[in-house]
């Protein structure tokens, strides 16, 4: 019932599905239809396309949170009636979206087996027949479909996920996905799963959609400097057109500055990602105080994405240093999962060799060195002090 910002859960009012026409005006009253009832909840709801009924998966256990991840998908009349199984499959799914000759539908999924701490999820496609078994399209893509990378200034709640979008003629389906820091938007071949890119760059896709024959996009769009902003993306012009550009008056008043990305090896050889965030007018001649910032997750990834923590921090002076140690997403299956039975653990010294790496550049006080982290994060500072005394100053946010 604390699950980040849900808010307190009602196991006696399930969720159900309603039908309501949609108001031709302000002043229409419409009375909403209750299609399914019981006790347990119903979601993931996507339309025929003569909308004639509604898919919908619904888990018919207990205690589902004992159990392993299970997808029960369902039809029903817009008219009412009973729910009629369609067909069963062990993973969990979401952003179920049917293609356009209504025969297939796409959704993500990750696999349930093995039981792994970190499944990256994939694209799936599925006939819409009884009984059928669901094909993955990216199981030889090493990132993460449908994910992002963490930023602390994006919609809370509402604005319906990042669902597949297909082509007019149901050859291919484009989708998010997170690749070393960045989140970008890419077409994938729906027979071979080929991924060919739509949008590249060190940004963050936040979130999209689509005209009805997805040769056009509207993408929001952040990175270290821009909260987010429309653009238009016409697929066979290129480039995305930014539409809107709301923080501009404030940004003026403003000295953001991009953080720098630094590679560094670790103690193993292993490649690990970090940014560095320095104050305005930053001269490297000078002793900065560090602050090390630890993502939570600690499945989860900082990147190319508007982080208000860390320029705020910029701004008092400090230089930030977040990294990706490993554990984090949008770099690979193994990458992710290798902390699973080691948590915490080697992803510490991880973030002791950035911490090492940015000293070396000569513009830190290694007197003055503080760690914070929430989350997963948190429970990574906890560990960072009882492992080292190099910090001068630890805070540790909603941890165990």
């Amino acid at each position: 019932y604390r699950a980040n910002g849900a808010g307190y859960l009602d196991f006696n009012h399930p969720n159900h599905l309603w039908v309501v026409t949609a108001p031709k005006t302000g002043d229409e009253k419409v009375t909403p239809k209750q299609l399914t009832n019981g006790h347990f909840d119903d979601g993931g709801a996507f339309w025929a396309k003569d909308s004639a009924r509604i898919y919908f998966e619904s888990d018919y256990t207990d205690e589902p949170y004992y159990e392993l991840p299970r997808t029960d998908l369902y039809s029903i009349s817009v008219t009412g009636g009973e729910r009629v199984q369609l067909t069963s499959f062990d993973m969990g799914a979401g952003g179920f979206t049917i293609s356009p000759d209504g025969k297939q539908v796409a959704f993500i999924a990750s696999v349930s087996q093995p039981v792994r701490s970190y499944t990256q999820p994939d694209l799936w496609v599925m006939p819409l027949v009884s009984g059928a078994k669901p094909r993955n399209l990216t199981a030889d893509f090493d990132f993460d479909v449908g994910s992002g990378v963490g930023g602390d200034n994006t919609a809370p709640r509402a604005g319906g996920g990042s669902p597949p979008v297909w082509s007019a003629d149901g050859r291919s389906i484009d989708i998010v996905y997170a690749k070393e820091g960045k989140a970008n938007l890419g077409s994938f071949d729906a027979a071979s799963g080929k991924m060919s890119d739509v949008t590249t760059g060190n940004q963050a896709v936040v979130s999209y959609r689509a005209v009805p024959d997805a040769s056009k996009f509207v993408l929001l769009i952040s990175t270290p400097t821009r909260i987010g902003d429309l653009f238009w993306l016409d697929k066979v012009g290129g480039q995305p057109r930014q539409l809107t550009h709301i923080n501009d008056e404030l940004f003026s008043k403003l000295n953001l500055t991009e953080p720098e990305e630094i590679w560094y090896t670790s103690f193993d050889g292993k490649k690990i990602q970090t940014w560095a965030q320095k104050p305005p007018n930053f001269d490297p001649n000078k002793k900065y105080p560090l602050i090390l910032n630890i993502h939570g997750g600690p499945h989860s990834a900082y990147g190319f994405i508007f982080d208000h923590e860390f320029q705020w921090m910029a701004a008092k002076g400090y230089v930030v240093l977040y990294p990706n140690p490993r554990g984090s997403t949008s770099y690979g299956q193994e990458f992710g999962n290798i902390i699973q039975h080691k948590y915490p653990g080697d992803d510490y010294k991880d973030l002791m060799a950035g911490v090492d790496e940015l000293i070396k550049r000569g513009y830190i006080d290694d007197k003055k060195l503080g760690v914070t982290g929430g989350s997963g994060g948190g429970l990574l500072t906890n560990w960072t002090i009882t492992q080292t005394t190099r910090f001068a100053a630890a805070v540790s946010q909603r941890d165990i």
